[in-house]
């Protein structure tokens, strides 16, 4: 294990694949970085000798989802984001249990942002909601949210579940289908 401080690489200890795929990170790196049994990390590789571990935040969605939100909070960005009404009560209801103070921000974002539209649900809503379940076998919830996507003409979707974009993506290629994760 090796850790990375402004371009130098300081190694901090050795370490070997199993045979089940398995790799034990070093004690003194585990400790300086202050990993804890459960994090989760995305692998990538950067060349054909080094691999790259990069820790998730714990709440990774929610960081990833507040980026974008800023993207559409500037009225001035390029950025214009939709949401059904279904993903609109999903957001409400971490704030709602929180209290009033962040139930206030998220009540502004879905009122009041320049760059935000919240999609109402109708029969044509439901119409092509119907056809996205019965070709993806999405549920009925998910369905209403690609399907005001399709109806709304975006350019993109953003989600944080990654059933999505296997079932989705091969019946919708014009959308961009982006995983939160990919954001990181």
């Amino acid at each position: 294990m090796a850790i990375k401080e402004a371009g130098t690489l300081r190694r901090v200890g050795e370490t070997r694949l199993t045979g089940k795929n398995q790799v034990t990170l070093p004690a003194a790196g585990v400790r300086e970085l202050g990993l804890e049994r459960g994090d989760r990390f995305l692998v990538g590789i950067e060349d054909d000798r080094t691999v790259v571990l990069v820790r998730k935040p714990r709440k990774w969605a929610e960081e990833m989802a507040g980026l974008l939100f800023r993207r559409i909070e500037d009225p001035a960005g390029p950025v214009h984001g939709y949401c059904s009404v279904v993903s609109a009560a999903e957001l409400l209801v971490r704030p709602i249990r929180a209290g009033s103070a962040q139930m206030t921000n998220i009540h502004e974002f879905l009122t009041s942002y320049p760059n935000f539209t919240a999609l109402p649900v109708d029969l044509i809503v439901a119409v092509q909601a119907a056809n996205v379940r019965a070709a993806t076998n999405l549920g009925v919830p998910d369905s209403i949210i690609v399907a005001s996507a399709l109806l709304a003409g975006c350019d993109a979707v953003v989600s944080n579940d990654a059933r999505w974009i296997r079932r989705c993506a091969p019946l919708y290629p014009r959308f961009q289908w982006v995983h939160l994760s990919a954001l990181l």
